[in-house]
């Protein structure tokens, strides 16, 4: 029998307490503290479960739960792991060999692939009952093929990956843990998690869209890339959680971006989807965002003139800030300065101190500054080539505080060498209390020793 979640006892604090009280009970302990740990999977724990946090925060645990505790510890969660594949010789084998032996199923929908991959799918479905393939003809849209992938899978349970991700076996046994939880939950069939996924030679980590979901029927994907998960309940919602279960991704390196092509039919699917879905932001964030790697000034001009006006109405609807932001980095890339000041002046206003306008109208202070410190290093050499006979000066008849003017340039324009060159030729060859400039700090950045 289930329990009822609003009656017992995943509160955090309830749980610690308990735990606090039974510290000579081993057995018991480890128990708790595998509840623990699964919470702690959960980022945003309070904000799902803020309402049990107060209700149960001095609660104990009674012995007659103790049972509940070891059904728990001893059920088994049924996962069905699905993906969408096509031409991914390069690593289905990878995916296969490192997911079989910890999910029950395995349901493989083929988009159409013209390589080596549906006779290696073939190969390993004729010796592992647990790998379940499909045909699926390509419509233009990912959340298509994902719902008839999880119209396919057999288990309560659904996790999605893409062909060039895996996830570890430590991060495995986090998801069965988490799921052990949920599955205690009355409406379990409305809860809907996000991963993170670390990219291969990289350190920063990104957050997916919701990879695991209830096989409900009222649980669907929505979008024909970039999708989401979309609720057909009578209320609409659902449970959206973001997990710190890390997958492994190795997609998106160049090589592969370029021979795939993705960027460009990614963003040929979001030309239909801000067409067909004119009033959610998102797709013109994902559309902003994509096409930075390859910018088309035209193609922003259209979205410029055609959308920003509905969006600063808008400002505060989800996704608006991102768009303005992605637009301001495409500006920014193609050297559209004027513009970038435009658009940061005007939605500044509406929201103040945010981050990327601060950065962005700060960068272009910088580059306006190393424009006039290339200006004044250009004039200043045409000065002194023309200017090298000794002259009365306070300074120094040689002229050597001229040069030592163009090492000083040289250093904040990032040309080093040609800097060192010229100040290690005026060291000592001038007053520096007449200087008005302290050069030593640059001296030892530059590692010249005096002389």
């Amino acid at each position: 029998m289930k329990l009822n979640i609003n009656d017992k006892f995943f509160s955090k604090e309830c749980l610690k307490n308990t735990l606090k009280i039974n510290i000579n009970n081993a057995g018991y302990s480890k128990i708790i503290n595998k509840f623990l740990c699964s919470l702690n999977i959960i980022d945003n724990y309070k904000n799902v479960f803020s309402y049990l946090n107060t209700k149960y925060s001095t609660s104990v645990i009674s012995n007659l739960e103790i049972d509940e505790y070891e059904k728990y510890n001893n059920e088994k969660i049924n996962i069905t792991l699905c993906a969408i594949v096509k031409n991914e010789e390069r690593c289905i084998k990878r995916f296969l060999d490192k997911h079989l032996p910890y999910f029950d199923e395995i349901v493989i929908v083929d988009t159409g692939s013209t390589d080596n991959t549906l006779n290696i799918l073939k190969s390993y479905k004729a010796v592992n009952k647990k790998l379940n393939t499909f045909d699926y003809i390509w419509e233009d849209d990912f959340s298509k093929a994902r719902n008839f992938a999880k119209k396919n899978a057999k288990n309560e349970w659904i996790l999605f990956l893409d062909a060039d991700e895996y996830i570890k076996e430590s991060e495995i046994n986090k998801l069965y843990d988490l799921l052990k939880i949920i599955d205690f939950h009355e409406n379990k069939k409305e809860f809907a998690f996000s991963l993170e996924i670390q990219n291969k030679d990289s350190n920063i980590r990104n957050i997916t869209m919701q990879r695991i979901i209830n096989n409900s029927k009222y649980l669907n994907y929505y979008g024909r890339v970039h999708e989401y998960v979309k609720s057909t309940s009578k209320n609409g919602q659902f449970a959206l959680c973001h997990t710190n279960i890390v997958v492994f991704h190795d997609g998106y390196m160049n090589g592969i971006i370029k021979k795939k092509d993705k960027v460009n039919r990614n963003l040929e699917l979001l030309r239909k989807m801000i067409e067909e879905d004119t009033s959610n932001f998102r797709w013109l964030y994902y559309f902003t965002r994509d096409i930075i790697y390859n910018p088309n000034l035209e193609e922003i001009s259209y979205i410029t003139e055609n959308y920003l006006p509905k969006i600063k109405k808008q400002f505060n609807k989800e996704y608006s800030k991102e768009v303005i932001v992605n637009i301001i980095a495409i500006y920014f890339q193609c050297g559209q300065f004027e513009l970038v000041d435009k658009l940061i002046q005007e939605y500044e206003e509406l929201e103040k101190d945010n981050y990327d306008f601060v950065y962005y109208k700060t960068l272009l202070h910088y580059i306006e500054c190393k424009n006039k410190m290339n200006y004044l290093l250009k004039e200043i050499c045409k000065y002194r080539k023309k200017t090298f006979n000794k002259m009365e000066s306070r300074i120094n008849y040689d002229g050597y505080h001229i040069d030592l003017l163009i090492g000083l340039l040289l250093f904040e324009i990032g040309k080093f060498d040609q800097a060192r060159k010229y100040i290690e030729f005026i060291d000592n060859k001038i007053d520096d209390d007449l200087l008005f400039v302290d050069i030593e700090p640059i001296k030892q950045l530059l590692n010249i020793q005096d002389s």
